[in-house]
């Protein structure tokens, strides 16, 4: 049978499907029910033990609301090289849509926190060489 098992920088994960930072990566007993599921790994931007510590986002509305973006990245190895292709944010989040970068005047601006992508869909790649 095929092994989806891969390795990332180093660290060996049991297949390449990753939960991409946000709700599922909120606490430890989300991000245990990720791997009882069966994800290879889970993108930890902010944790908790107590889940209500990690709030949602209000918008100018004043309903609460989460922010969810995913990506997917593969490699390809060969004996002295592995080509890379990497996709982010699928769902083409964006702060800007939904709220302000800053506040105030553009010669006195207050930067608000930054809790979600300020690009859009984004794809890089690469080579890594074998020395």
């Amino acid at each position: 049978m095929s092994s989806l098992a891969t390795t990332v920088n180093g660290i060996k994960l049991p297949n390449p499907f990753v939960i991409g930072s946000g709700p599922p990566g909120t606490n430890a007993n989300v991000c245990g029910k990720a791997f009882d599921e069966g994800w290879g790994a889970v993108i930890i931007k902010t944790i908790s033990l107590d889940a209500s510590k990690v709030g949602t986002i209000e918008d100018t509305n004043g309903y609460d609301f989460v922010i969810n973006t995913f990506g997917l990245m593969g490699e390809k190895i060969w004996e002295h090289f592995s080509l890379f292709l990497n996709f982010e944010n699928f769902t083409n989040t964006r702060q800007t849509r939904f709220d302000t970068i800053y506040t105030g005047t553009v010669t006195h601006p207050v930067f608000r926190d930054i809790y979600a992508p300020l690009d859009g869909i984004v794809v890089n790649g690469g080579i890594k060489l074998k020395l």
